[in-house]
């Protein structure tokens, strides 16, 4: 993945006295998001979710199905189902998510 993929996307990383995870996307798609294990609950996912979100009004991932964990983490950031399929690779269950900026409050005329 580092060689053949990472170069083609833009990635984030969180860096706190070392590479505490990181964040690899293009475009609205989300490709990749690891935190290291021993740093997992510590926040680091959800800062690069909120740098993310500073930076597209809309953004998508995809889930597998067998991972709850992950699912609640998404859930907690406001990312909602809207597709489930098949990872081709592995035939695992995966879920599309979405994210989406809430749009600005509307006064009638």
């Amino acid at each position: 993945m580092r060689e053949r993929t990472l170069p083609q996307l833009e990635t984030d990383v969180v860096d706190d006295g070392g590479i505490r995870g990181f964040l690899c996307r293009k475009g609205p798609l989300v490709e990749a998001l690891f935190v290291d294990p021993p740093f997992q609950g510590r926040g680091f996912g959800k800062q690069l979710l909120d740098h993310l979100k500073r930076q597209t009004p809309v953004a998508h991932l995809f889930v597998f199905a067998q991972n709850p964990r992950a699912i609640k983490f998404y859930h907690r950031e406001e990312f909602w189902a809207v597709k489930v399929g098949e990872h081709r690779e592995t035939g695992e269950t995966n879920v599309l998510l979405k994210w989406e900026a809430p749009s600005a409050t509307r006064v009638a005329p």
